[in-house]
């Protein structure tokens, strides 16, 4: 999922089957984008006046927002290559893509998303579930494997990560914080792990580990994807399992958590009385302070101050 960083709250949305979605939470549309994948959707991403996606079928795909059309970028060369994530890196110049045997995938932003160059299998052949690049450092890519590991690349050089930090789970999520100091990763074990000095990487390797009820444990269920607040290092938001009811005769509904990262603590817990769904995904508004969007199962919900309509 993403939010398009302007003042209209245009969100696109991918889901297992393969489809990409447009919502507009102003007029309340939604929109299937044509062409689209055929099955599991790992990532999307507005660019300009576009969309990306990236699938488990192998195919990058890029949609115009205008016509709602998509085209192939890229396809794998087997059908058993999925792209399992993707992220632009800071100055919009290359997309990153991460795909089942470990390896990475660079493409050229400048010349139309051209297959620039594909790494050796980094990961020891075991899959890269997620990647986030740097949001000041253009060179620099994190990523989380099956392997179990998180590790940091230079673009320049895939020959060898800068660092490899061994896990005891499956690590299922990895995000730089906002200036790019802190680093958050989620494991398969139920922890937020949030290594909080990245400058003094690699003498820097134990995280700060937070457990939290997010897996739950369900292969048919998106892994929980966390986000950092946008205009705060220090803050961390989730999707939680544990169920409470906000008021007496509600059903019981599922919280979005929010921690402090330098020290783990919860400070505070948001409420949707009306969705009983973990909030797998979550995102914030760039450039709006109090807006969030989350998404679970088909449901996609925006969160913002009472004085705002809600949709």
């Amino acid at each position: 999922m993403d939010v398009h960083p302007t003042e209209n709250l245009l969100v696109v949305a991918g889901d297992k089957l393969g489809n990409v979605m447009l919502h507009n939470f102003h007029t309340s549309t939604t929109v299937s984008l044509e062409n689209s994948h055929n099955t599991y959707t790992s990532d999307v991403r507005f660019f300009q006046s576009s969309v990306l996606s990236a699938s488990y079928d192998g195919l990058f795909k890029i949609y115009d927002l205008e016509t709602s059309v998509g085209s192939v970028l890229f396809e794998a060369r087997t059908d058993r290559e999925a792209i399992t994530s993707a992220f632009l890196n800071a100055d919009s110049s290359c997309l990153v893509a991460g795909d089942n045997v470990g390896r990475l995938h660079l493409f050229d932003a400048r010349s139309g998303f051209q297959h620039m160059s594909v790494s050796g299998k980094l990961h020891g052949g075991k899959k890269v579930t997620r990647l986030h690049t740097h949001p000041y450092q253009p060179h620099l890519v994190c990523t989380g494997s099956t392997e179990p590991s998180v590790s940091m690349f230079d673009l320049r050089n895939l020959h060898t990560p800068i660092v490899k930090l061994k896990q005891d789970a499956m690590i299922t999520f990895v995000e730089f914080s906002p200036l790019g100091d802190k680093l958050l990763a989620i494991s398969k074990n139920d922890a937020l792990l949030i290594w909080n000095n990245l400058h003094q990487m690699p003498s820097c390797t134990k995280p700060l580990t937070v457990k939290h009820p997010i897996d739950p444990k369900n292969a048919f269920t998106v892994p929980s994807r966390g986000a950092w607040y946008p205009f705060h290092e220090d803050i961390i938001a989730i999707g939680g399992m544990k169920r409470d009811s906000v008021d007496k005769g509600c059903l019981p509904s599922r919280p979005v958590d929010f921690f402090k990262a330098s020290t783990g603590d919860k400070i505070c817990t948001l409420y949707d009385s009306r969705g009983t769904t973990i909030s797998n995904i979550l995102r914030f508004h760039p450039s709006q302070p109090d807006v969030m969007v989350t998404a679970s199962n088909l449901r996609v919900v925006r969160w913002c101050p009472k004085s705002i309509d809600r949709d």
